[in-house]
């Protein structure tokens, strides 16, 4: 844990000032959420922007993921194949 913590300010950092870009340039329409956790302890949580004309987005705001999950996907698949559980050339059928 302590490799981590000894350099993760300086990235939370870079992921505060990464998410307050990203909102700013929503222009009042929009919003957006993150929260990173590490070896079960929040790290850090952002939210910002807008839900609709009038409402802040907020932590528990709903919405749509839509492809974002096939970044994680794509990820698991390279984990396993990495560990030696999945082999990429086999049939899917197997």
């Amino acid at each position: 844990m302590a490799a981590v913590e000894a350099g993760s300010q300086v990235r939370l950092d870079a992921v505060r000032s990464a998410f307050a870009e990203a909102v700013s340039k929503q222009q009042g329409v929009g919003g957006a959420s993150i929260s990173v956790h590490f070896d079960g302890r929040e790290l850090l949580t952002l939210v910002g922007g807008t839900a609709r004309p009038g409402q802040p987005w907020t932590a528990d705001t709903r919405s749509c993921l839509m492809s974002v999950t096939k970044g994680f996907a794509g990820l698991v698949v390279a984990m396993l194949a990495e560990r030696g559980q999945l082999d990429p050339d086999a049939r899917v059928a197997s």
